[in-house]
């Protein structure tokens, strides 16, 4: 209601505002970045001295991503991915790239990538894959595909399209896997853990802190609220209450979570509010592509499925920061 109360403010420093925001980011993963290289007993120093989030020190640094000081690190990477999405419209769309030298612009591009990589989010390293893949269908319709259609013909365009996605989906990431550290130990945390939820031997390892088993169970505990409730659901204000009996009908320690933003909606306020949701987003989206803004099209389907990956995997929505973001 407030945005809306002063919708022309907004309209009237909307550059300024998108940018004041993808450099606040850019600093907050400067900072991470720093924390991240230097030892644990000075980073738990620092993070005490300045009243950061509780800096924990164990045998796997990277195993479960990188420590993140100002919000939960799920979040943050959600906020990244959204200021990268954002410098890249600040690049090419024309009412906009005059504003700060290119050199300044992809500098902070780095750094944002460089943020999401060591942070580990999972869940938002990959729906940010499928993103960019928006942003390199809308760079080559915009500047390659008349050309190469002259030459090679629309299917030579379209190999040559095919064989970019191909390259951004499957062989940067399993690049980026065998040559960065932190990404392959995160991704065997995350093959183990199933493992030993597959053969029954978690529970001889501190299972608490295994997101991907955590994310299993609490996909189970949601769909059977969903059963028991699946039109009117059980209410925004006694869904902890009921997931929480859920889990304690098991013996495990698990703490509750909440990761599937559509299993979520269903489960608290029912098919209604589901779909009221859907509904809203996709019009949204519609109206978004519809515009004659070329690079605002492209911004909101990166936007649009990057969001649609990270809600069947998460609940971004279900925290302050997270629906800030979105």
């Amino acid at each position: 209601l407030i945005f809306y109360a002063n919708l022309f403010l907004i309209k009237k420093r909307y550059y300024r505002y998108v940018n004041i925001l993808i450099r606040a980011v850019s600093v907050a993963v400067g900072i991470t970045f720093i924390l991240f290289l230097l030892p644990d007993s000075l980073v738990q120093q620092i993070t005490d001295l300045m009243g950061m989030q509780e800096y924990v020190i164990h045998d796997k640094k990277h195993a479960f991503g990188a420590y993140s000081p100002f919000v939960d690190r799920l979040q943050f990477s959600y906020l990244i991915v959204l200021a990268i999405f954002l410098e890249l419209w600040n690049i090419f769309d024309l009412a906009t790239n005059q504003r700060l030298p290119y050199f300044f612009k992809n500098s902070t591009l780095i750094l944002l990538v460089i943020g999401i990589i060591i942070l580990g989010a999972r869940g938002a390293q990959l729906g940010f894959l499928l993103g960019i893949n928006i942003w390199i269908i809308g760079v080559f319709y915009q500047y390659g595909y008349a050309s190469i259609k002259e030459k090679w013909a629309p299917s030579g365009a379209l190999i040559i399209l095919t064989i970019g996605l191909l390259i951004n989906t499957l062989l940067i990431p399993f690049a980026a896997y065998k040559m960065i550290p932190s990404i392959q130990t995160r991704y065997n945390q995350m093959t183990w853990e199933l493992g030993t939820f597959k053969d029954g031997t978690y529970q001889n390892y501190d299972y608490t802190h295994f997101t991907s088993v955590r994310r299993l169970l609490s996909w189970k505990h949601t769909w059977a609220i969903i059963q028991e409730q699946p039109i009117l659901g059980v209410g925004l204000g006694d869904y902890n209450k009921v997931m929480e009996k859920a889990y304690h009908k098991e013996p495990l320690r698990f703490p509750i979570n909440t990761h599937n933003q559509f299993l979520y909606y269903w489960a608290s306020g029912g098919v209604l509010a589901l779909g009221a949701f859907v509904f809203i987003w996709l019009y949204w989206l519609y109206q978004c592509i519809g515009t004659e803004k070329y690079w605002t099209s492209i911004l909101s389907g990166a936007f649009f499925l990057f969001y649609l990956f990270v809600f069947l995997l998460d609940a971004p929505l279900y925290y302050q920061v997270g629906s800030m973001t979105f």
